[in-house]
């Protein structure tokens, strides 16, 4: 397998690599991101870490060059002369953004009023909800939008294997914020934010089958489609395989609707985050995802091959390439539940396609806690497509 190694964790420490993030910056270097999570913790609970790559031979070698605390679940976003940071400031904290001017090496601190932009629970040893920016972004028409998610706690509810108290996919309610690039990103009151969409409980009544308890909707990726509208597609948890959440966006960001007769379309993924963009010389609709092949829906979820898609109209699919493959030589049982090619963040680099990936892959315990940030470079894409 041809790609560099950003970052390697050994499975040992407990600790996994999460949330990459890649952008090329205004001077031409490439900077990326990616947290971690599992056993790091301090006295007072998690430490939400990240870590800052820059890359000036278009991503050949990287140079880890800083650190922040207090950042986990973040995106990266280029905007003029500046790079932007939205993450949490830990499992249980705020909504914050970080500015730097410097392509990376040094970071504005978030603070109430400047850079803090939603507060968390203040019962941290009973938090009544948790917000998560783990989903995806952009920026349209002059303005940055963001995907995140608020998951309510429901103490009541007895805690299961399938469905933990900590987390439970119908527990999750799709939330998006955007704001004007005029505007002062650290200024909290320069951001929109939408109403929150939880699951829609009348599709356990449409399709009973697909819809059982415990189904639920997260970590969207915004977007703009054919007729102008943004919209919000989201990884979905359901009882049929290769499914996502289809949700429409106000011209004014702040109403998020969900048409539970067309919300739910056919697309190739397991449940795992995507990135969808737009082609900017086909028109195509592009994502690279995980699609659910000759698996049940009560087996675990296959990340084992990332595969391109594309589409027209964003609610017709398409598979066109595997783009990466499990090269170990483990048996295919064995690979679905020790490798995992996913999260990734990718951009249109000419005629090649960049992509920085969390990976489980040669040594991971599983294929979810993560032991390496790859990167990679897909040269001619269109001649796939």
């Amino acid at each position: 397998m041809n790609f560099v190694e950003v970052k390697y964790q050994p499975e040992r420490s407990k600790v996994y690599l999460g949330s990459p993030s890649l952008v090329r910056l205004p001077d031409g270097a490439l900077l990326c991101s990616h947290d971690y999570f599992g056993e790091l913790k301090t006295l007072e609970g998690d430490i939400g870490l990240s870590s800052i790559y820059r890359s000036e031979d278009d991503g050949q070698t990287w140079d880890n060059i800083t650190h922040i605390i207090n950042a986990v679940w973040g995106n990266l976003f280029v905007v003029k002369d500046a790079v932007y940071l939205i993450s949490m400031t830990r499992e249980h904290g705020d909504i914050a953004i970080r500015k730097s001017v410097d392509g990376g090496f040094t970071w504005s601190i978030p603070k109430r009023g400047c850079g803090i932009l939603l507060d968390g629970p203040k019962n941290q040893e009973k938090p009544e909800f948790r917000l998560e920016t783990s989903g995806m972004g952009g920026i349209f028409n002059g303005r940055l939008y963001k995907a995140y998610d608020k998951f309510t706690y429901h103490y009541e509810n007895l805690q299961t294997d399938a469905c933990p108290i900590s987390w439970c996919p119908d527990f999750f309610s799709a939330y998006v914020m955007s704001a004007s690039l005029e505007d002062d990103l650290l200024d909290p009151r320069s951001w929109t934010h939408s109403n929150p969409v939880p699951f829609d409980k009348r599709l356990s009544d449409i399709a009973p089958e697909t819809f059982k308890p415990g189904s639920g909707w997260l970590e969207g990726t915004i977007v703009k489609a054919p007729d102008g509208k943004m919209v919000d597609i989201s990884r979905i948890h359901s009882y049929s395989l290769n499914k996502a959440a289809y949700m429409t966006l106000s011209d004014d960001g702040s109403k998020l609707e969900f048409d539970c007769r067309t919300g739910i379309i056919d697309f190739p993924s397991s449940p795992s985050r995507f990135l969808i963009m737009q082609d900017p010389r086909t028109g195509l609709y592009i994502t690279f995802s995980n699609p659910q092949r000759h698996l049940t829906a009560d087996d675990i979820s296959n990340r084992n091959i990332l595969t391109m898609c594309v589409s027209d109209d964003l609610r017709h699919w398409r598979e066109v390439k595997d783009v990466i493959t499990d090269d170990t030589g483990l048996s295919p049982s064995m690979s679905v539940r020790l490798t995992g090619f996913q999260y990734n963040s990718w951009l249109f680099d000419g005629d090649d396609i960049l992509l920085l990936s969390r990976m489980g892959y040669r040594g991971a315990h599983n294929y979810h806690d993560s032991n390496r940030i790859g990167f990679f470079r897909f040269m001619n894409f269109r001649s796939w497509i």
